[in-house]
């Protein structure tokens, strides 16, 4: 006989399904998330590319500039005020491995901290091996660097006591003639070395992202308790998806058409909002993103958003074929939901049964009524008329 599903467990079963709902369409984007949008991998494949590698130079050469100021290693040369001449310059001497392990180890460093292997203040890219390279090119620099400065005026060359000038911060910034170039490569050649010798052999990832734009602690907590239930949504999700199984399990018909029906439904509203979302993808990046690059060192905000726009797409695709995946799951269960067999119902065959039984009862208590013990008188007589019959024979 087919078993009732209580109203109670359809009710229950019914604002299950709303919460599943949910619980699914973030389980989608799950995998895709940790696998390769914080996989930092995916990030340095894209910094190596032809498109963002040209700009890597410039960006650090500039990161170095802002770190020399701020830690004052150099108070007689003042670089933030030469930036625009002193950054390209630079990049134009550091090598293009150099660059790509800086990145490298830049990339690791933010996405162990992202990833909670490492503590605030191990965010660090090791530059010693840019001092280096810097320091040995000084002269070439210094060269560079006065030959972009504008010409000096005769009242800056009258007023100028070489004797009495023991560093750049005494010369005028200008580009000498021949007589006195010597004299002004030398001391700018000076303050170059002795700025590159004192950097500190580490720079702290903030140099890069100004501090305002950093997480705090309490944001940090925050988004570690999101990322923590963010791991868990699958699984909650599956174990809700069983119990919503286990309230329909008296019908399994309804019990699989009800949960295919629920994957087929978030599947196809979230393939139809992806593929509308992939369309737009780098203006809606951009949108997100853009109010939150502009305190960023020159170049990097554009090699950022770069960055996350190419990644978010491979993300994307991920996320359509897990979706995808869970649409023919959903479908599959559809079909087995009308393939099941309900038991068909016996309680009408009981009465048939038990009339067919009583039946042959009755026709064997009849003959038993009709045979009854017989008085003295009828047997005399049943006997006379047996002796009648023979005399007439």
């Amino acid at each position: 006989m087919t078993e009732k599903i209580p109203f109670q467990n359809r009710i229950i079963a019914l604002f299950l399904s709303l919460i599943i709902v949910a619980g699914l369409f973030l389980s989608l984007f799950a995998l895709p998330v940790e696998l390769i949008f914080f996989n930092p991998q995916s990030y340095s494949t894209v910094f190596q590319s032809d498109d963002y590698t040209p700009a890597l130079p410039g960006i650090l050469s500039e990161v170095l500039v802002y770190q020399s100021a701020q830690s004052g290693v150099a108070p007689q040369f003042d670089l933030i005020k030469y930036k625009d001449i002193v950054s390209p310059i630079l990049a134009n001497y550091i090598s293009a491995e150099t660059v790509q392990n800086t990145f490298d180890s830049a990339i690791n460093q933010t996405f162990s901290y992202l990833n909670f292997k490492i503590p605030t203040s191990d965010m660090k890219i090791n530059i010693a091996d840019v001092k280096s390279e810097l320091s040995t090119n000084s002269a070439e620099i210094a060269s560079e660097f006065l030959a972009a400065l504008p010409n000096c005026t005769d009242n800056e060359m009258a007023s100028l006591d070489t004797a009495a000038v023991s560093s750049a911060a005494g010369l005028p910034a200008c580009k000498p003639g021949s007589k006195d170039l010597a004299f002004f490569k030398q001391m700018w050649t000076k303050a170059f070395e002795d700025t590159f010798n004192s950097l500190p052999s580490s720079v702290a990832l903030t140099a890069v992202m100004p501090m305002e734009e950093t997480l705090t602690d309490q944001n940090f907590f925050n988004y570690s308790l999101v990322r923590w239930g963010f791991r868990l949504l699958p699984v909650v999700s599956i174990i809700l998806l069983i119990l919503l199984a286990a309230l329909l399990r008296k019908q399994r018909k309804v019990m699989w058409k009800w949960t295919g029906w629920l994957l087929l439904i978030v599947s196809g509203i979230t393939l139809i909002g992806l593929v509308i979302l992939l369309i737009g993808f780098d203006q809606f990046i951009a949108m997100v993103l853009n109010p939150h690059l502009k305190n960023l060192v020159t170049g990097f905000g554009y090699i950022l958003l770069g960055a996350v726009q190419e990644v978010g797409y491979q993300m994307l695709i991920w996320v359509i074929i897990s979706t995808a995946i869970m649409l023919a799951f959903g479908l599959m269960l559809i079909l087995a939901g009308r393939m099941v067999k309900e038991p068909q119902p016996v309680a009408a065959e009981k009465p048939q049964y038990e009339t067919i039984e009583s039946q042959p009862v009755v026709e064997e208590i009849e003959p038993q009524k009709a045979v009854v013990p017989e008085t003295m008188e009828e047997i005399e007589q049943r006997e006379k008329d047996a002796e009648d019959g023979q005399a007439e024979a």
